[in-house]
């Protein structure tokens, strides 16, 4: 299963540049193997069709990063960065027997003396 990050190495946006940056240090950081696209070089001018067209069916901006595995979308820097904020990059990167982490809600209404401040009274 090949994942690709396709990116722009001549973008003048911050936060783009900031975003592929971020995406590959956490897939390093994971040792997950991928490819970089760089879609502003023109020898990968249908790569960046293929890329744009993904974008655009599921109705995301064409600007990079974008991330593709095995030909399917799968999301872009913004959707990388709210899995690894919820704890399930793995999940959305697609990685084999990865499963999702499931967050149990607070519980509401409970009192634990250890909860709560106690405000000395006068």
């Amino acid at each position: 299963m090949s994942l690709r990050i396709f990116v722009s190495s001549t973008s003048g946006s911050m936060k783009i540049k900031e975003q592929q940056a971020y995406i590959k240090r956490i897939l390093d950081g994971l040792g997950l193997a991928y490819e970089e696209i760089d879609i502003s070089d023109p020898k990968n001018a249908e790569a960046k069709a293929e890329m744009q067209e993904a974008a655009k069916t599921h109705s995301k901006s064409v600007v990079p990063p974008h991330l593709l595995r095995d030909n399917n979308y799968i999301g872009d820097g913004q959707d990388f960065y709210d899995a690894v904020e919820d704890d399930n990059i793995e999940v959305f990167l697609q990685v084999p027997g990865a499963k999702e982490k499931k967050i149990e809600p607070l519980e509401k209404g409970g009192s634990d003396e250890n909860d709560t401040e106690k405000v000395p009274q006068d």
